[in-house]
């Protein structure tokens, strides 16, 4: 929809949440695949699935080439940051 509220129109079949944006792409946790991070064209095209990981948070930056997330840290057994290429996926883990 438009930032008005007009022109409210489904882009996606997938139930969706956490949800984020950039200029881009609409960036979501897929409820039908274990909240995994996926992305979605405004127009409905290009829904792409991201990682393998739920993204319990998602962070995006307009003029950034990642997003970040909360997920699942295997390691440790509980939920870290972690950041996402937007361009090849790749997930690595923000060690602070």
């Amino acid at each position: 929809m438009n930032k008005d509220g007009s022109d409210n129109h489904k882009i996606g079949e997938n139930k969706a949440r956490n949800l984020n944006f950039d200029d881009k792409y609409i960036y979501y946790s897929n409820d039908d695949d274990n909240q995994c991070l996926y992305r979605i064209r405004y127009d409905g095209s290009e829904n792409t699935k991201m990682t393998n990981a739920p993204a319990y948070f998602i962070f995006t930056f307009k003029n950034y080439d990642k997003i970040y997330i909360w997920s699942d840290d295997i390691k440790t057994n509980s939920i870290r940051s972690f950041s996402v290429d937007k361009n090849d996926f790749d997930i690595q883990l923000i060690d602070i």
